[in-house]
C-alpha cells in the first residue's frame, strides 16, 4: 500500500465564509458544494477558524424555536375538579 500525500487528494479552488457571513449562507456553502465544513476568513483573507455542519446543527439545536404549537392539553392550569372531569 502507497502512502499518499495531503496534496493527492486537497483541492485548489477553496469554497470559504467571511467572518459576518449570515447562518443561512453558511448552510446554503455547504449543501451546494456538498462539504461538511468551510474554512473561515478575516478581511486579510486569512483563516481564522472553520464552521462545520455538526457547528451548525449545535447551534440550531440550542436555539429556541420562533413558534412553538401552544399545547392542547394543559392539565397544571386546571383546578382539580376541572382535573376530575376532564379525565
Amino acid at each position: 500500500m502507497r502512502n499518499q500525500k495531503v496534496g493527492s487528494v486537497m483541492t485548489t479552488e477553496v469554497i470559504r465564509a467571511e467572518y459576518g457571513t449570515p447562518f443561512k449562507a453558511v448552510a446554503r456553502l455547504l449543501s451546494e458544494h456538498r462539504v461538511s465544513g468551510l474554512p473561515v476568513v478575516d478581511d486579510d483573507q486569512h483563516v481564522i477558524g472553520v464552521v462545520s455542519e455538526t457547528d451548525l446543527m449545535l447551534h440550531q439545536a440550542a436555539t429556541p424555536l420562533a413558534y412553538e404549537p401552544p399545547s392542547r392539553f394543559r392539565v397544571a392550569g386546571l383546578t382539580p375538579r376541572a382535573r376530575r372531569r376532564a379525565a
